[in-house]
């Protein structure tokens, strides 16, 4: 059985220290066909005083945090206001972002569309640390990067495209961004751990230990930020992103979900199922089909179409999360790890890879 493979895949992967825990679900035609756990959401290294170190065993219902994988909800809640006639995918952020009055922002506004920030072919530039200007306005220091960064007309991959995606959201539902995410979708849905800032912390897999990563890269573009967590215990139940935990408070369009691997099953069978959800339309289907295939390179709306993801499309999170969807298949797999909770984290696209290509084989 192409079980006993993926279950030695993971737990090779997790021998080789890619990471110390995993889930992995399969659905086709929403039928769970595999679900799996392994490993463990949290180690601590060994205490000096009792020379032992902690361990709490990953569930199959154990919560994530989902990193960019939340990009997808944040799609699919503005495919729900073009599908509602509240935007369209050419409408342009001047248009629908009344409130922004910086020169630059206006400037640029007034050509980028709702489609190329799904597509990231706005040109806006990929990531700036927010953080490093902690108390000025969102707009602000989105006119402080469009001038230091200027938009540049190819795909970039880019966190800021989301976090506009998410004002606009909020402008378009008067409401923020949690209350827009639960009326709109976890509710209609019944996504039942959907969240951001949870609450209860006792079953979520931990990530990095401080913002390692974010640090050099701060240091590699002499941004100054000096309120960094600390290194000498993982992070559990705080969003691992820095934008979003220092600047967001937790709450963003680019990171900041938890969900367990159902709640992200159940996001996937959206979009297999032609944007239905017991019978009924959510989003038109139309769109659904539309967002599922190349508009740019490699870029769906939303969606990744890569080798990553074969015969289909999906979306990573660099906590070590992925959703996959082949729609061809009525397939969804979700693998969520803890990629950084490791001592050095490294990438795990040649895992995914391996993983998808072996469950390909057989559904």
């Amino acid at each position: 059985m192409f079980y006993e493979k993926l279950d030695e895949l993971f737990q090779t992967s997790i021998e080789k220290n890619l990471f110390t825990g995993a889930v992995c679900s399969i659905s086709v035609n929403e039928e769970i066909i595999y679900k799996q756990a392994f490993g463990n959401r949290l180690v601590i290294p060994k205490d000096t005083t009792s020379m032992k170190s902690d361990y709490k065993k990953m569930q199959a219902n154990t919560m994530f945090d989902l990193a960019s994988v939340t990009k997808m909800f944040t799609t699919t809640l503005i495919l729900k206001l073009i599908s509602d006639g509240k935007l369209r995918l050419d409408t342009r952020l001047i248009d629908c972002l009344p409130q922004t009055t910086h020169h630059n922002v206006n400037e640029a506004f007034a050509s980028i569309t709702i489609k190329q920030l799904l597509t990231h072919s706005s040109g806006i530039s990929a990531w700036f640390p927010f953080y490093s200007q902690l108390h000025t306005d969102f707009y602000t220091i989105v006119d402080y990067v469009l001038s230091n960064y200027p938009i540049k007309k190819v795909v970039t991959y880019s966190d800021i495209n989301y976090m506009l995606l998410a004002e606009v959201i909020k402008e378009q539902t008067q409401m923020d961004l949690k209350d827009s995410l639960n009326k709109m979708l976890v509710d209609p849905l019944q996504m039942e751990n959907v969240c951001f800032n949870p609450t209860n912390t006792d079953n979520i897999a931990a990530t990095e230990f401080g913002n390692r990563m974010e640090e050099n890269m701060c240091r590699e573009r002499n941004i100054a930020f000096n309120d960094w967590r600390r290194k000498d215990k993982p992070m559990v139940g705080e969003v691992n992103d820095g934008n979003c935990f220092y600047y967001f408070n937790g709450e963003s369009g680019h990171a900041g979900l938890f969900a367990t691997i159902s709640d992200v099953l159940t996001l996937g069978h959206l979009y297999i199922k032609e944007g239905k959800h017991k019978g009924g339309k959510y989003i038109d289907e139309n769109l659904i089909t539309m967002s599922l295939r190349e508009h740019v390179a490699t870029r769906g709306l939303g969606w990744e179409i890569s080798d990553v993801f074969p015969d289909g499309c999906g979306h990573t999170g660099f906590t070590g999360t992925s959703i996959w969807t082949i729609p061809s298949k009525k397939a969804v797999v979700v693998t969520l790890t803890n990629r950084l909770h490791t001592k050095e984290p490294q990438s795990i696209q040649s895992f995914r890879k391996n993983v998808h290509h072996e469950i390909l084989k057989y559904i």
